[in-house]
């Protein structure tokens, strides 16, 4: 992608900080679904556990739901940024694999945070970078 049309197509803002808001969402999904893991280790009984998945879980699952819809607009927008299609897609099949059996579930939780922590972490760490010093920032 050229990127002064890129920069041209939308004032004043750098295209690497508007894909930094599209991997950001991504990064949200993240973290919610870390939360999962993080509860089952911690060291309290099983009541606080469940109080605090729903304390906690729901409003959680349901700030990551709208992170989605806006990560999935934003990889239709820039749909040049195949790793945003990637996620995207893989984001649907995760929220289609919920109707399936528990196990088939956490398999893809699994299969979700793996693709989110390199495609996000290979955005954040490395192309990221690249892109910056390309755009003379």
């Amino acid at each position: 992608m050229n990127l002064t049309s890129a920069r041209s197509m939308h004032s004043g803002r750098p295209l690497y900080r508007r894909l930094d808001t599209a991997y950001g969402c991504f990064v949200g999904i993240l973290a919610v679904l870390c939360f999962g893991p993080l509860l089952w280790i911690l060291p309290i009984s099983q009541g606080n556990k469940e109080g605090f998945a729903m304390l906690l879980g729901v409003p959680l699952m349901f700030g990551a739901f709208i992170l989605g819809v806006v990560g999935l607009i934003l990889a239709g927008i820039y749909w040049r940024e195949w790793p945003l299609a990637i996620l995207a897609f893989a984001g649907i099949l995760f929220l289609l694999s919920w109707n399936l059996d528990e196990n088939i579930m956490e398999i893809a939780a699994a299969a979700y945070m793996v693709l989110l922590i390199c495609f996000c972490g290979r955005w954040f760490f490395f192309r990221r970078r690249k892109m910056k010093k390309a755009e003379g920032y």
